[in-house]
């Protein structure tokens, strides 16, 4: 009741129609389930199971209040399950460790900034430590089951996996020494088997498509992402002392409390002295002191981890990790090991506070038992002072909103027309502040809420990285974009794109874009308070055939009026990974007009660049065309579905024989 009080106090100001937009927390009433399923746009990954799970739930419930109760959980569950891990004996004491993991710095600013899947595998955190305990207490089938599904969620966010998996590895070592060694490795095997089969449906992705998230990274990620996304200092204290009262975020500008109480080193300084004396007391307990001093030493590691750069004498091994080690590249945002800090302090705070409580129980003088009640109480109420700006929509600094109605007009107007078309989205930023939505600057939404698909801005322009995209549709438009003073054709650069239409928000630097109006190959169609829309005079098509195949080396004297050798050939779009056409082409070459990818086929044949942009394919006799990593994909969906469901069934046959043998007993005592 406490948790589900302090969670309405949260979201009281959020609860009404409309959604939470704030930086990478987009939400529409669009979900492009099949774009996900297929993997021809975008290779399954991690998310891939929520955005089921959201698809599901939008079968009953609008996606506004889909997302709202995420929200409502994301901060209700951050405060039971500590409560639920908490190995105090006082529930005073399980309380603070509550309030404290879903009360703080790090859960705020991570509200602000959107970050939905890294909320959810915070909010596992707790949940998988007890089971990782319970686990190595006594390993069997059914724990060994709970935590490979525990790990599964955490595995939202590709920052955490190795994370995860290094803690496991750590608690598997130092339970080596003290358990059934032929046992435990026995369930750990099955662990990491199991987890494999279950996460097939994004791991084989992973190993056919050198454009996932989580090969990709490794080839954009370099030193200037370590200064950007560096821990930040405030009020003259350095940046170690910032992570530890687990503030230090790279982007600054957020109403954290400790811009109000000048006091707020004295709330930290409680809760430090409550986390050491709960490890004091942890560390004498035979039952947890292995884990207890495991967790510690996560804990220190992982605030070593955050300070990034930052630290003169810190800041080798980090740079070690990230230059040597695979996959640490993913961690060039160091904050997030701040997560691991706030568990610790949940974990052993709330048995600081709970041997205060014992203390104030068995006290019998009456000045000790008073001071005891004042301390117990002041630390009660220290996690809400620490971060009162939490509650009430975050101190204001959320809101719900929706979208425009010339934005949903926009959606059927497109919609009207059944050709099969991309839209081009402007102006070109992947974040942007949208009058909509005025207190927080967001992704752009495009490519969400309209049906369509849309081609839009996916560079980052944060400090001295302009884009780190891998898309080579993105390069092209940035390429025109840059040299837009120079054509008069804009229509025509753009229909091996198969851009048919054209739509500029009027937000932010969009009078940049006025070079759209002088276009000789676009008519305005659309003209409201929010958007324009331009209509593309060339033919466009999905799929075309020409004589003359270009490269990278043309873009540039395509500006002087170039006219493409591009015959739109008819074609019936099957599904999003298979085309056929409907006549034969009779020159030497097929354009398909999608990013280009490995994956695509014609036939047999493989894809060639054209314009460095979009497949190209020689021609034959063939009339299909269709992405072939499907069938592997799909491979990967009936291995984690066949997994999931036969554990699910092992697990409901375990209860039901749990459930009737306690009635067995119940009847024979009786």
């Amino acid at each position: 009741m406490i948790f589900f009080l302090v969670t309405i106090l949260v979201v009281w100001d959020l609860s009404f129609t409309g959604y939470l937009l704030s930086l990478d927390m987009v939400f529409t009433n669009e979900l492009n389930i099949l774009e996900n399923f297929y993997g021809a746009k975008k290779s399954p990954s991690t998310n891939l199971m929520f955005i089921l799970f959201t698809f599901f739930l939008n079968l009953a419930f609008p996606i506004w209040i889909i997302q709202k109760f995420l929200i409502f959980c994301l901060i209700f569950f951050s405060g039971v399950f500590p409560y639920k891990l908490c190995p105090s004996k006082n529930k005073l004491g399980k309380v603070f460790s509550g309030l404290i993991y879903m009360l703080n710095p790090f859960i705020f600013v991570r509200f602000l900034a959107g970050h939905i899947f890294l909320l959810t595998g915070y909010l596992i955190l707790p949940l998988l430590l007890k089971t990782f305990m319970d686990f190595f207490k006594e390993p069997d089938l059914k724990e060994t089951i709970k935590l490979t599904f525990l790990l599964t969620l955490i595995s939202l966010v590709n920052h955490f996996i190795p994370i995860m998996f290094s803690i496991l590895i750590s608690f598997l070592i130092m339970n080596f020494l003290n358990k059934n060694k032929r046992n435990l490795i026995k369930y750990s095997i099955i662990i990491f088997t199991l987890y494999i089969l279950i996460n097939s449906f994004w791991i084989i992705p992973t190993l056919l498509d050198s454009n996932t998230t989580l090969r990709s990274f490794q080839n954009f990620i370099g030193p200037e992402d370590i200064s950007l996304f560096s821990p930040k200092p405030s009020f003259n204290f350095n940046t170690l002392f910032n992570l530890a009262s687990m503030h230090g975020f790279w982007r600054q500008g957020y109403d954290y409390a400790k811009f109000h109480i000048p006091f707020w080193p004295l709330l930290y300084g409680i809760i430090l002295f409550l986390t050491v004396h709960g490890f004091l007391i942890l560390n004498k307990d035979p039952k947890y002191k292995l884990y207890a001093r495991a967790l510690a030493v996560i804990a220190v590691v992982s605030l070593i981890l955050a300070t990034g750069t930052t630290h003169p004498f810190f800041s080798k091994i980090f740079k070690f990790l990230f230059d040597y080690v695979p996959f640490f590249k993913g961690c060039r945002e160091p904050h997030k090991f701040v997560a691991l800090l706030c568990l610790a302090y949940a974990f052993f705070g709330g048995v600081g506070l709970g041997d205060f409580v014992k203390q104030f129980k068995e006290s019998k003088k009456n000045i000790p038992k008073v001071l005891l009640a004042l301390f117990i109480v002041i630390s009660l109420l220290t996690p809400i002072i620490y971060s009162y700006t939490m509650f009430f929509g975050f101190h204001g600094q959320l809101e719900s909103v929706d979208y425009p109605k010339t934005w949903y007009e926009t959606d059927e107007y497109l919609n009207k027309d059944q050709d099969n078309f991309n839209v081009l989205f402007l102006p070109w930023h992947l974040y942007m502040t949208f009058r909509f939505n005025p207190k927080q600057r967001i992704a752009n939404p495009a490519d969400k809420f309209f049906t369509k698909p849309v081609i839009w801005g996916d560079n980052i322009e944060a400090g001295g990285i302009y884009s780190q995209s891998t898309n080579p549709v993105s390069k092209y438009i940035e390429f025109l974009l840059s040299k837009r003073q120079e054509y008069n054709n804009f229509g025509e650069l753009v229909k091996p794109l198969n851009v048919k239409y054209v739509i500029l928000a009027k937000e932010t630097d969009w009078q940049n874009y006025q070079f759209l109006y002088n276009q000789t190959d676009l008519e305005l169609v659309v003209d409201n308070e929010d958007l324009l829309i331009f209509k593309n005079n060339q033919e466009t098509s999905p799929v075309y055939e020409t004589n003359t195949l270009l490269t990278k080396d043309d873009w540039k004297s395509l500006l002087d009026n170039y006219t493409f050798e591009l015959d739109p050939i008819p074609v019936e779009k099957r599904s999003p990974i298979k085309y056929i056409l409907q006549e034969n082409p009779d020159k030497q070459y097929l354009v398909f007009a999608e990013k280009f990818s490995e994956g695509w086929r014609y036939g047999n044949q493989q894809p060639q660049k054209y314009l460095d942009t979009v497949n190209v394919f020689e021609t034959s006799e063939e009339n299909t065309i269709y992405y072939h990593r499907f069938r592997y994909y799909l491979i990967g969906y009936i291995i984690s579905g066949t997994t999931f469901l036969i554990l699910i069934g092992y697990l409901i046959y375990d209860w039901k024989k749990d459930f009737f043998k306690r009635i067995e007993i119940k009847v024979t005592s009786r």
